[in-house]
């Protein structure tokens, strides 16, 4: 078994949220749930009492009702709160009277640490005030949708808390996305306003995003109204002149006519939109997750709270992009009364320990983290906690792609030794973590402490449905319904085709169960923790950027005169187990590589029109392209074939099927090699 990090002590467990809410269900319930394995039992086996002694426990505002979960007909199969109210903005501003001048969010932004963005607790609930009125004026109502083409700064959480009270759907989109997956995410929620920025600084140079706003405008034509947010200079006024004066507007333009006044909260029913998120895209469009105000609220609080430990006052900075759902997530801290700490840019310009340097000076309490991030400050042999002041960092979480136990020894070691160190796991389509960490378990390097509250989480066999043994992986699944699962798919028929097709119909064929498939290949340890192998589908995941093969095949159109065809896999490097997107490109001349001008013109290509994070880190010219008996591509046995595992029935996969999986295991040896020997230059393979 790997080496334990940081183990718990009676001390830290009593004075802990989640010690004090054990200790609170065990004496209002008469029953022992003071140890972990009881209270995630009980938490599962009654789902009725443990949510509704969450919301006590975290105090949510709102009108509790008296059904707190009933079983239903169509996905999820669960509803919580189905006669509450409440108000998911006036929870998150709850805490304005007691912190009004003390921050609530502070933002540092490429190229500008020493202007630094304060916003405090009253200025956020101003600005809050003065979006709703000003959007209510531009014509949106409950129902319409609000997008948002902004980095992750604080006016994005006014605008997301804003529509919520109009009772708009949310949705965002990071600066570096590209037009074909704004287009992809954005034209069929067909939003009424857009809040965008004017460009974005990157590794030191500036992106210019209005000639993207433009076409959005031109190509979206719900957009009645776009809001010019200063992105490139945050202390300047936007150039307007590049933006349509019929239809766009600057941010203190839009703002000018309305006064700060007291927020008329409306509360709404527990189960009522609050944002959609988007899936990577891995069968075509984007899936578009529409996700409950209640739901994200609760299910925030229990994980915030119960599982991060987070009290007011304390600093929580979380790497992230508006695009992913730890933005989401991030946001949620806000209930809790925390400082959230923003960073844009590139994590590692102008210097390796640039997010650190900014969580340092403010005093962070919890650290959120993406893992490629973790193992390049340890390639770098960054000893961060020699460098900074991190005396009051108690705790650490990784997301995104898989943790190595290197990475936890790292984390430990050279960060620092008195945290608690957590990877954990979820998605944009539970926006939860449903396995992850809690004050009750060890850290063991490498390992994921467990499931979540609330989330009965088993790992099952994929022919069989049969729970798998410990050690051997298998199907990631959830077994019972939870708060914050999607209410639907937009989009989806009355019969919830979609979403039943997503996650439910694999075991409802096996077992007719109504159990959520995830879709990550997963083994439980023998100390009830876990590790994740990988996606177990055919979804890319680039570093934890996770994205769908359409977003690079539908770029390779436009190249169909110089390829055979294309197939997008996944390859895990041995090294360090991160994963990383290969292009196979199939070529006449395929003994001789993939032309550098080729090559060059799909990255700028996918760079351009998907964005900078899906351009694949290989591209391989190979004989032809693997299809299964149906014609589809075989994406799952083409990057089986890369990592070197045998291929049962090679000839099953086109009529040179044996020839091309042989082809395969030799490029991949080769890429097997190159990591291996930590080359530094460009990966090629010529046969």
């Amino acid at each position: 078994m790997s080496s334990i990090l940081w183990s718990p002590t009676e001390q830290s467990k009593t004075r802990s949220y989640l010690g004090q809410f054990a200790a609170d269900v065990s004496g209002r319930r008469d029953i022992d749930v003071t140890e972990w394995d009881a209270l995630h039992q009980w938490s599962v086996e009654n789902p009725a009492d443990f949510w509704n002694d969450v919301w006590d426990f975290c105090g949510v505002i709102g009108d509790k009702g008296h059904v707190i979960y009933e079983k239903i007909s169509m996905p999820p199969y669960g509803r919580f709160f189905t006669d509450s109210q409440i108000s998911y903005a006036e929870n998150m501003l709850r805490h304005v009277k007691a912190y009004a001048d003390k921050p609530a969010i502070i933002s540092r932004h490429e190229g500008e640490a020493d202007t630094e963005q304060v916003t405090t607790w009253q200025g956020l609930y101003d600005l809050v005030s003065r979006l709703e009125q000003a959007m209510r004026e531009a014509g949106v109502e409950e129902g319409d949708t609000v997008a948002a083409y902004l980095p992750n700064v604080a006016l994005t959480d006014a605008v997301l808390l804003a529509a919520s009270n109009i009772g708009a759907i949310f949705a965002s989109a990071d600066m570096d996305t590209g037009e074909q997956s704004l287009l992809d995410r954005f034209t069929d929620i067909a939003p009424k306003i857009l809040f965008t920025g004017d460009g974005y600084a990157y590794k030191g140079k500036v992106f210019d995003r209005a000639a993207i706003v433009g076409s959005l405008q031109t190509k979206i034509p719900s957009i009645r109204t776009v809001v010019v947010v200063p992105t490139i200079d945050h202390q300047a006024a936007p150039d307007m002149k590049k933006f349509d004066k019929n239809k766009a507007v600057a941010l203190d333009d839009f703002l000018a006519p309305f006064a700060a006044r007291e927020i008329d909260f409306i509360r709404r029913d527990f189960n009522y939109p609050l944002f959609m998120l988007f899936s990577s895209g891995s069968t075509g469009k984007p899936k578009r997750f529409v996700h409950s105000s209640g739901g994200i609220l609760i299910e925030m609080m229990c994980e915030r709270m119960l599982h991060n430990d987070l009290h007011p006052g304390d600093v929580d900075f979380q790497h992230s992009k508006t695009t992913w759902m730890m933005w989401n997530f991030q946001n949620g801290a806000l209930g809790c009364g925390a400082t959230l700490l923003k960073h844009t840019g590139d994590s590692f310009y102008p210097d390796a320990d640039v997010q650190w340097q900014f969580a340092a000076d403010h005093g962070v309490t919890h650290f959120g983290s993406a893992a490629p991030l973790i193992i390049k400050w340890m390639e770098l042999g960054l000893e961060i906690g020699k460098t900074h002041d991190l005396s009051k960092l108690r705790f650490m979480s990784s997301t995104g792609s898989v943790l190595p136990e290197a990475g936890f020894v790292y984390a430990h070691e050279k960060i620092s030794d008195r945290m608690k160190i957590v990877s954990f796991s979820g998605g944009s389509d539970k926006c939860a973590c449903c396995i992850g960490g809690n004050q009750f378990t060890p850290t063991i390097a490498g390992y994921i402490d467990g499931p979540t509250l609330g989330h009965d989480v088993r790992i099952l066999d994929e022919d069989t449905g049969e729970q798998m043994p410990d050690g051997e992986p298998g199907e990631l699944c959830f077994m019972n319904p939870t708060p914050s699962a999607p209410l639907r798919f937009h989009g989806d028929d009355a019969n919830y085709t979609l979403y039943k097709e997503a996650y439910f119909d694999h075991y409802d064929g096996i077992l007719g169960k109504h159990i959520w498939r995830h879709g990550d290949l997963t083994e439980r340890t023998p100390t009830g923790g876990f590790v994740i192998h990988g996606r177990s589908d055919t979804t890319l995941n680039q570093y934890g950027v996770r994205f769908g093969t359409h977003m690079i095949y539908q770029q390779l159109e436009a190249f169909g005169d110089q390829i055979n065809g294309a197939t997008a896999v996944n390859y895990t490097i041995p090294t360090d187990k991160q994963q990383v997107a290969v292009l196979l490109l199939a070529l006449d001349d395929y003994e001789n590589g993939v032309p550098e001008d080729l090559e060059k013109a799909i990255r700028t290509a996918i760079r351009n029109n998907e964005g900078p994070n899906y351009v694949p880190a290989h591209m391989i010219a190979v004989p032809g392209t693997l299809t299964t008996l149906s014609g589809k591509n075989a994406e799952k046995v083409a990057a089986k074939a890369l990592q070197g595992k045998p291929v049962a029935n090679p000839n099953d996969y086109g009529e040179n099927g044996a020839f091309l999986i042989d082809y395969l295991h030799k490029v991949g040896a080769a890429l097997h090699d190159y990591y291996e020997s930590q080359s530094r230059e460009k990966f090629q393979y010529r046969a």
